[in-house]
Order: C-alpha cells, then structure tokens, then sequence
C-alpha cells in the first residue's frame, strides 16, 4: 500500500510538473503571438498618422545644406567661440550668463542695469565680440542641419548640437540686452527676430534638437520682448511687426514632431538592438512586469507599448491643451523605461508636453501684451479688460491659459497690467513671482507691463 500511494505521488508530481512546463511553453507562445500582433497593430497606428513614420525614411527627408549654408555650421563655430573666449577670462563661468539669466524676469525689466552689470554687460560684448560676429552671420543662412557623429546605433543620442544651440542663443541674450542699454530699438528688434531665424532653421533637427531650438528661441523672444516694453517706448510699426512674429511660432506645436522623432528612433533602436545585442543600450526593464496583467514581456511586448505610447502622444495633442498634462503621465506611466547608451531617457513624454504648455502660455501672455500696448498707444489709456482689445480689433480672440483652459488672467496692478497663466503648477498665485527662481515665477508665467511713466527707471539699490 505504501508503495503504491508513492507511486501515485510520483505520477501526480511528475504530471503537475509537465502541466507546469506546458502552461509555461504555452504562455512563451502566447506571449510571441501576441506581442507581434500588438506590434503590428501599432505599426498600422503610426503609419495612419505618417506613412513615412520610420527613421530611414525620416532621416531621407530631411534637407542636406552645403558647408557655406549650412546654419548649424556656425551654430557649432559660435559655440566653439564662446568656450573660446570664457578660457582667456579665467575662473569666472561667463559662458552660463548668469546675469542675464536672472534678469529676464527675475529682476524689474524697467529697470536699468546697475553699473556693476552695466560693466559686466560690456565686458561680455568685448570678450565675446568674434562669437557675436558669428552669430549675426545666421541672418544670411537659408536652414540647417547639425553633422552629427554616426554610430549607427538610433539610442545613441548626440547632445552636443542642443548645447550648442542653447549657447548661440544666450549670447543672441547678450546681443539683445546690449541694444536696450543703448535704446536702440530698431537693433533690438533685429536680434530678436535673429533669435526666431534660429529656431526657423532648426525645424528639420532631429527631436532634441528641433524642440530645444524652439523652446530656448521662444522664451528668449518673450522674455527679450518684456525687456523692450520695460524699457522703451515702440510705434505701432514696431509693435505690429512683433505681434506678427510671435503669432507666427505661437501657432507653431513643435511637440507633434518631437515625439514623432522619440517614435521612429525608439522604433528603430530596438531593431538595432536586435541585431547588435553588445553594442547597443540594454532592453529596457519593462514596467509593468506584465502585457495587460497577464503575460510577461518580451521585446517585441515593450517595442509595441512603447510604439503605442508614442502614437497615443501624438493623439493626445489634438485635445485640450489643458488635458495633455493629465494624459501624458498616464500615458508615461504604463510605458517601460528606455535609455540609450549613454544612460539618458529616450521616452519623455511628460517633459515636452508641460515645455510646450509652458512656452504656449508664455507666448499668449506676450502676444496679449503686445495687443495692450497698441491699445494704449492708440487711445492713450490701457484697456478696461480683454472683451476691449477684440472690440477694438488689436486681438480676434483673448487667450487661454492652456493649462486650465480659463482665460489667461488680467489683473491691474500699481506698476500697470499683470498677464499670467497659472503654469505647470496648477495653482492661481495671482502673478506672485519669485525673482530667485529662473523662469520668474513659484508658479505663475508672467508677462509685466509698465505705465509709460515707470519704464527705464532708475536701477535698483543693491
């Protein structure tokens, strides 16, 4: 009798043990089936946006500049000056420009430098006096395309054109801030419409390239443009020529195609992954650890999920600006983590989404001021509140604050006009701003204009 129950035990065992294995067999093989077939679902969503949605064919579209067009060119040369220049002056990190930095909205735009910064200000245009040079030659440049280094790996990502771009634009700051201290406003006004030249010629960059471009170039124009109703005093010429201006990359969503590019290089980093399993960046760690809380990942379950997650991205744009937010960290949330081989993330989605929210409402803010201050200078007052200037036609419709979807705020102050959206913060400061914090605000996107009385004041006591 004992024999036979262990004989039983074994066979029960060994039974439960080839059910096991089959059942596991059985999950690998459904795990295949199915991540090919969500892959190839995602293939079908991505080619419905864009038929030419894959890397190679992306990468064939894009223009190639000679050497004597090619603006990227002397982006890189502009940069290369600037280090240049910030060797010969020592332990001091001019190149950062930190003061300027502050400035944009940290400190009173209608305020005077102090004459230490008057001094630092001089210094700056003497020291970098050749990259400047090079950077008014882009006014002659018809586009451009950065020679980056090739891999031949899709995650290896070269960083150094963002870097360089955010370089040639600070000291376009520079340039700018130079012009407003001499009350040249004609000069101002070319530099910042050079800054929208650069972000122009950078539109066909791949993704960190084209949107950092876009975001340094814009935030720069607003925050230039703040200075200049600060400071001095336009005509309607010059107000309209900036409206036109800002209007124009306003509308201009460069996110779309930020996360079009994430989609095709992360589409085609993993094919590369396949094929060069040393040399590429490792396969990411899915999360979660399962496909629909049932089935493990493989490759080809986190290729789709993160195809997937691009498409739905792209998708979520045609929304609500006030609904990106919200989408984009669920959207994030269920996506594995990708990085490249240098160890850097290359699926954001949450990171552009709130960088374009954040550039949206900075621009609305200064295309309304621009508006305002036509009124004013028509009419010799400031208007009574938003519903005048679409009366009076300076504006076809007031601003949303494309973080909650209210009408960007209005709110009279004793300086003069207070514009501000609520920011990625969600939280309504009334405009309270902290002039320690870059950007200018806790929360709040502001935008200040100034009674005509109480522009180019006096600097500040230290």
């Amino acid at each position: 009798m004992a024999s036979r129950r262990w004989r039983v035990l074994i066979r029960g065992v060994v039974i439960a043990i080839v059910v096991a294995f089959v059942a596991f067999a059985a999950s690998l093989w459904m795990t295949v089936i199915f991540g090919r077939a969500e892959l190839q679902s995602a293939m079908a969503e991505a080619a419905a946006d864009d038929p030419h949605w894959q890397l190679a064919d992306r990468e064939a579209r894009r223009k190639v500049y000679s050497q004597q067009e090619n603006g990227a060119e002397i982006v890189r040369r502009c940069a290369d000056l600037i280090d240049e220049c910030s060797r010969k002056i020592g332990p001091v990190p001019p190149a950062n420009f930190q003061l300027f930095e502050v400035s944009d909205l940290g400190n009173d735009p209608s305020r005077e430098l102090t004459p230490a910064q008057s001094t630092v200000l001089a210094g700056h245009m003497a020291t970098y006096g050749p990259a400047i040079q090079e950077a008014r030659r882009l006014r002659q440049s018809s586009g451009g395309r950065f020679n980056r280094k090739q891999t031949g790996n899709p995650f290896d990502v070269d960083l150094a054109p963002g870097e360089a771009l955010l370089k040639a634009v600070r000291i376009v700051r520079v340039m700018v801030e130079d012009r407003i201290s001499s009350e040249d406003i004609p000069a101002a006004m070319d530099d910042i419409f050079l800054m929208t030249s650069i972000r122009n010629l950078f539109r066909d960059e791949p993704m960190e390239g084209g949107q950092m471009a876009a975001l340094a170039c814009d935030n720069a124009v607003c925050f230039s443009i703040e200075r200049l109703l600060g400071m001095c005093r336009l005509t309607e010429e010059q107000l309209v020529a900036l409206s036109r201006t800002v209007e124009q990359v306003r509308t201009d969503a460069v996110v779309a195609e930020c996360f079009r590019e994430q989609r095709a290089r992360c589409f085609a980093g993993f094919e590369y992954a396949v094929r060069n399993p040393t040399a590429a960046g490792p396969i990411p760690k899915p999360k979660p650890a399962t496909w629909k809380g049932l089935l493990p990942l493989n490759d080809k379950n986190a290729q789709a999920i993160i195809l997937r997650s691009h498409n739905e991205a792209i998708q979520v744009l045609n929304r609500p600006t006030w609904e990106w937010m919200r989408e984009a960290e669920r959207i994030e949330g269920h996506c594995p983590k990708l990085k490249s081989s240098a160890g850097d993330d290359l699926v954001l989605i949450v990171w552009p989404i709130q960088a374009e929210l954040m550039r949206q409402a900075r621009l609305s803010a200064t295309h309304a001021a621009l508006a305002i201050e036509r009124y004013r200078l028509a009419h010799g007052r400031w208007p009574p509140g938003p519903e005048e200037l679409v009366a009076d036609g300076k504006l076809s419709a007031w601003p949303v604050d494309p973080f909650d979807g209210k009408p960007l705020r209005w709110k009279p102050v004793d300086f003069g006009i207070l514009l501000y959206s609520i920011g990625p913060g969600g939280v309504d400061e009334f405009g309270k701003y902290d002039p320690s914090l870059r950007g200018g605000t806790s929360s709040n996107i502001t935008f200040r204009l100034y009674n005509p009385d109480q522009r180019r004041r006096p600097a500040s006591s230290p």
